[in-house]
C-alpha cells in the first residue's frame, strides 16, 4: 500500500523544495484552503525564482488580487506588509519579480494555449463551469501533474508609462484569454459571446511590460 501510495506521489511536480502535498499542508495552513490559484502560484512563484540571481534584492508584482499574493508571500521575501510586493489587479494571472535597484526582472503567467483542450484546468480558468460543476479533484490532479508545463515567462523591466489614448475611452479590450485575463483571476469581469474577457481600463497607467504579454 505504501508502494502504491508513494507511486502516486511521484506523478506529482515538486513545488521547489516541497512535495506537491507538502504545499497543499502549507497552503492550508496560511490560505485556510489550498485554492488551484494558490497551487498554481505555488509553481509560478518558483519558475519565477529561477531566473532571479542568487543574492538579489527583489520586489514582486501580482497582476491579480485572487490567490497569487498568497503564493509570492509564502515563498518569497515579499508581502504586502513590508512593502515588497505589490498588487495591480488587472484580472491577469501573472506575476513579476524584479531587482529593487535595477528593475530587472522576470514575469511569469499561466498561458492558456499550454492547457490542454479538455483539460479541467481550461474550465476553472475560463468559469466555463459553475464552481459547483468543477472537478475539484481532477483539477488539483492535473495542477500537480503538468506544474509548470502550463506556465510561460520573459524579462521584464518595471517601468511604467501612460496607457495609449485609446485605452483611455472607458471600456476597451486589453486581452483576450491567450493573453492571460481570465475570470478565475478576476471573479466578476465581464464576457463577451465566445467567453472572451471585456477589461474595463478607466484611463489607469498600464505597465509596459503589461501590455504585450
Amino acid at each position: 500500500m505504501e508502494v502504491n501510495k508513494s507511486a502516486e506521489m511521484s506523478r506529482y511536480r515538486k513545488i521547489g523544495q516541497n512535495t506537491f502535498e507538502e504545499f497543499i499542508d502549507m497552503a492550508t495552513l496560511f490560505h485556510n484552503y489550498p485554492a488551484p490559484g494558490l497551487l498554481i502560484g505555488g509553481y509560478m512563484v518558483e519558475e519565477a525564482k529561477l531566473h532571479v540571481p542568487a543574492g538579489t534584492l527583489y520586489e514582486a508584482i501580482s497582476e491579480t488580487s485572487w490567490c497569487l499574493p498568497d503564493a509570492i508571500q509564502m515563498l518569497t521575501p515579499c508581502t504586502i506588509g513590508n512593502g515588497w510586493m505589490r498588487v495591480m489587479n488587472f484580472g491577469i494571472y501573472a506575476l513579476s519579480l524584479f531587482d529593487k535597484y535595477t528593475g530587472e526582472g522576470i514575469r511569469v503567467w499561466l498561458d492558456y494555449d499550454k492547457m490542454p483542450a479538455d483539460s479541467e484546468l481550461r474550465v476553472w480558468f475560463t468559469k466555463s463551469k459553475t464552481k459547483k460543476e468543477q472537478d475539484s479533484d481532477k483539477l488539483r490532479e492535473e495542477i500537480g501533474m503538468l506544474g509548470t508545463d502550463i506556465l510561460s515567462w520573459r524579462p521584464r523591466h518595471s517601468a511604467t508609462r501612460p496607457a495609449d489614448k485609446t485605452q483611455q475611452r472607458g471600456d476597451c479590450f486589453l486581452s483576450i484569454l491567450r493573453r492571460g485575463i481570465s475570470p478565475a483571476a478576476r471573479p466578476g469581469l465581464p464576457l463577451l459571446p465566445g467567453r472572451f474577457p471585456l477589461y474595463r481600463c478607466r484611463g489607469r497607467a498600464i505597465p509596459h511590460s503589461f501590455s504585450a504579454a
